[in-house]
């Protein structure tokens, strides 16, 4: 009997721990940048590209994605070298432009015309995903085959 009031509070603290970690909605941005053509290329078993699909959340359902592991069903080879890429994770722009390694949204907003969503953060909270990407030099996973 004493393991019900603590089913309970292990249960309590699960929906609000899920309720505070919900951030913005990314869809509709996600979604603007596969309207521009811009295309995110990587690896399923990328760390770096997993850290990035994470930033858009559930949003990420609507980024243009290439898989470009070779022991992936999903690889899609061709496209991976017809775009000159040689390191995960890869945002090719419409431009040609390639933003290689992780890469925060603002600056995916910066260069595309889509807007992030407004963020309203409580005192002494950043809003910039810069902090949440690795360094530069250690952002991308090298293409291996």
């Amino acid at each position: 009997m004493a393991r019900t009031p603590f089913i309970a509070l292990v249960a309590l603290l699960a929906i609000g721990l899920t309720a505070c970690s919900s951030g913005p909605d990314y869809s509709a941005f996600a979604q603007c940048l596969t309207d521009q053509q811009v295309v995110m290329y990587g690896s399923y078993r990328c760390p770096h590209c997993t850290n990035q699909k994470k930033l858009f959340g559930s949003g990420f359902k609507n980024i243009k994605y290439i898989e470009c592991d070779p022991s992936s069903r999903a690889a899609q080879l061709n496209l991976c070298e017809a775009a000159g890429v040689t390191s995960w994770p890869t945002w090719v722009l419409p431009d040609g432009e390639k933003l290689v390694g992780e890469t925060s949204l603002e600056t995916l907003a910066e260069k595309t015309s889509c807007s992030l969503p407004s963020l309203t953060p409580t005192e002494g909270e950043s809003t910039s995903m810069i902090d949440q990407t690795a360094p530069a030099d250690e952002a991308a996973e090298p293409v291996t085959n």
